[in-house]
């Protein structure tokens, strides 16, 4: 897949599910027929009858589709919700730290193991081929714990590229306990809980206060969690403030909401 620069990650979990079914409700039934017919075309037989009533457009078919969704998404993300929730956030973070201390192409190679970046063309792992070109179109990344195959990779014209790659074990997927902390690991518990803390700016010496260390210290922290553009630093004279940037607001809520 070519053009891979200024890739950003979708974040499906703001919106909630009533808006990804209005989404759904609100597809173009152009847009919906061509995605039926391409995946159809590798199968044999004709469409089932409720297929064909969803690709003419009919309403009742499309919304029992939303009620499936509906169903399924309660029947199996429902209790653990919290969890997918925080391991997003997480990748979210992953990504960033990632991407600031060693660049995009390695960032896009962490994400998918096997994938790599030649002459500005990222390569995944797939058992079948195919070229994309994203004629500055941009790129999606979407995580999911719950895919563990290859890669899928959706070609909309007008639209971004989006890429969902595996980032968890697969199925099932256990509810959080109510003592962890999701982002630890990859940010570190202090850095986690710098985080959190930001959710109102502080000054450098606040947040020693807070963390319970050094004084110096958290300037440490500051300059990893601002090289991953998690935080923002503004100097009105001799003091330092620290705020969450929007990345690092979808963290910290992320992580305060898990725990």
């Amino acid at each position: 897949m070519s053009a891979y620069r200024g890739p950003a990650f979708l974040d499906p979990l703001s919106a909630g599910l009533p808006t990804g079914l209005d989404a759904v409700r609100a597809t173009p039934t152009s847009r919906l027929r061509a995605g039926v017919e391409q995946v159809w075309a590798q199968r044999r037989g004709t469409l089932p009858p409720w297929l064909r009533d969803l690709v003419r457009g009919d309403a009742t078919s499309r919304e029992l589709v939303c009620q499936g969704l509906h169903d399924a998404h309660n029947a199996v993300l429902g209790a653990t919700w919290p969890r997918i929730s925080a391991s997003h956030q997480t990748e979210f973070a992953r990504y960033a730290l990632t991407t600031a201390e060693h660049g995009v192409a390695d960032a896009l190679t962490a994400l998918c193991p096997g994938s790599r970046v030649v002459n500005g063309c990222w390569e995944l792992p797939a058992p079948y081929r195919r070229h994309v070109m994203a004629g500055g179109r941009g790129l999606l990344l979407l995580p999911t714990f719950h895919w563990t195959v290859a890669p899928l990779v959706a070609d909309n014209e007008e639209h971004p590229i989006l890429v969902v790659y595996p980032a968890g074990p697969g199925m099932p997927i256990l509810p959080a306990a109510s003592d962890e902390d999701a982002p630890a690991p990859v940010l570190g518990s202090t850095r986690a809980h710098t985080l959190r803390l930001l959710t109102h700016p502080l000054s450098t010496s606040e947040l020693a206060g807070q963390l319970g260390i050094s004084p110096g210290a958290p300037s440490t922290h500051a300059a990893a969690l601002r090289e991953a553009r998690l935080i923002g630093t503004a100097r009105n004279g001799r003091a330092v403030r620290h705020e969450l940037t929007a990345l690092g607001t979808l963290l910290a809520i992320g992580t305060t909401a898990s725990g």
